[in-house]
C-alpha cells in the first residue's frame, strides 16, 4: 500500500518518485527543451503510476464503477496527462484541446473505440475541489458547443472532495476523491443503453451491474421489478458498502491521497530546480491503458494495428 521513493524505480504496477537530485544529476540546462521533455516524461510516468493505483486500489477494488475492470482488461482504456497549471483562459483551451483530441482519435478507431478515457491533470492539485468543478463546467459548456455530438458523457475528479454519506447521492464524489484532477470520459454508447429503461434484457444488465458493485439482494429485486437509472443503483450500492466498510476504504484512500501528495511535493522541487512550471511541459499523447498491470500502448500504435490511420488517431 506505500509508496516506494527510490529515486531510480518507476513502474506502472505502483507508485515512485524520481528525486530532484537524481533529476539534477543529468546536468539539463535550467529551463532548457531537453530538460522539459524529460522532466514531462518523467513526472507523467509518476502521475500515471498513482492513477494506476487508484483504478486497481479504489475503483476497481469497492467496485466503485462496474464496468471498470472490464474496459482496461479489454484494452478500451484511455488515459492522457495535460499539464495545464491554472484555470485561465489559456490553460481552458489547453485541456479543450485534449479533449477534441480525443473526441477525434475515438470517432477513427472504429473497431474498438474507448469506453472510458482519463485526462490526468497533476498541474492543477493546487486548485481547490470548486474551482477545479468551475473549470469542469466552463469546459463542459465550450466543448458542447465545439462538438455537439460528442461520443462522451465526462465528469470530474479532484482529491479534495469532501466526504459525506449521508445519502447516496452526496456519497458519490467519495468515490470521485482520485490522486490528481482528472477528467473521466465514458462513453455515451456505453451509458445510453443503461439509463431508465422497461427492457427486460437492460434489466438483466442492470441487475450484473448491481451485483459487481455488490449490492444487496432488496436492491437486486427492485431492478428487476421497475426500469432504473444505473448510475443511481450504483450510488445505492456504493452506498451499502459504504456502511459496511467505511473505515476501511477511507483509511486506503487517505494513504494512497498521501503518497499523491508526497509526489507532487517532488515534483514541484523537481521543477523549481529547473526553473520550470508545470505548464512549461508538454503534453502526453492519448495512450491506451491495457491488462491489470495497467501497461500503455500508444493510440497511433494501437490504431495502425486496427486499420486506422495513425494521423486521424491522433491529430
Amino acid at each position: 500500500m506505500g509508496c516506494s521513493l527510490k529515486s531510480s524505480t518507476r513502474s506502472r504496477a505502483g507508485c515512485a518518485v524520481s528525486s530532484p537530485e537524481a533529476r539534477a544529476s543529468l546536468a539539463f540546462p535550467s529551463g532548457s527543451a531537453t530538460g522539459a521533455t524529460f522532466a514531462a516524461d518523467a513526472h507523467a510516468a509518476d502521475a500515471e503510476a498513482l492513477n494506476d493505483r487508484f483504478l486497481r486500489e479504489v475503483v476497481e477494488s469497492w467496485r466503485s464503477c462496474p464496468f471498470a475492470r472490464g474496459c482496461r482488461d479489454a484494452g478500451r482504456l484511455w488515459r492522457a496527462v495535460c499539464w495545464a497549471d491554472d484555470d485561465s483562459p489559456a490553460s481552458e483551451q489547453r485541456i479543450l484541446q485534449a479533449m477534441a483530441q480525443l473526441e477525434r482519435a475515438a470517432a477513427a478507431a472504429e473497431a474498438a473505440p474507448p469506453e472510458v478515457a482519463l485526462l490526468v491533470l497533476p498541474a492543477l492539485a493546487h486548485l481547490d475541489s470548486s474551482r477545479f468543478d468551475a473549470l469542469h463546467v466552463r469546459l463542459r459548456s465550450a466543448h458542447e458547443a465545439a462538438a455537439p455530438q460528442s461520443l462522451f458523457y465526462h465528469v470530474a475528479f479532484h482529491p479534495g472532495y469532501p466526504v459525506d454519506n449521508r445519502t447516496p447521492a452526496t456519497l458519490v464524489r467519495l468515490f470521485r476523491r482520485s490522486p490528481d484532477p482528472t477528467l473521466q470520459f465514458v462513453a455515451k454508447a456505453v451509458l445510453q443503453p443503461l439509463r431508465k429503461t422497461a427492457d427486460e434484457a437492460e434489466h438483466i444488465r442492470t441487475a450484473s451491474a448491481l451485483c459487481a458493485a455488490g449490492a444487496d439482494t432488496a436492491t437486486l429485486a427492485a431492478a428487476l421489478r421497475a426500469p432504473r437509472d444505473v448510475s443511481a443503483a450504483v450510488a445505492e450500492a456504493n452506498h451499502q458498502r459504504f456502511a459496511r466498510e467505511g473505515s476501511a476504504m477511507l483509511a486506503q484512500l487517505e494513504q494512497l491521497l498521501s503518497d499523491a501528495a508526497q509526489v507532487r511535493r517532488a515534483r514541484e522541487a523537481d521543477l523549481e530546480a529547473q526553473r520550470l512550471r508545470g505548464g512549461d511541459l508538454a503534453d502526453g499523447a492519448w495512450r491506451v491503458v491495457q491488462g491489470t498491470a495497467g501497461a500503455a500502448a500508444s493510440v497511433d500504435g494501437w490504431a495502425e494495428a486496427q486499420g486506422v490511420s495513425g494521423r486521424a488517431a491522433s491529430d
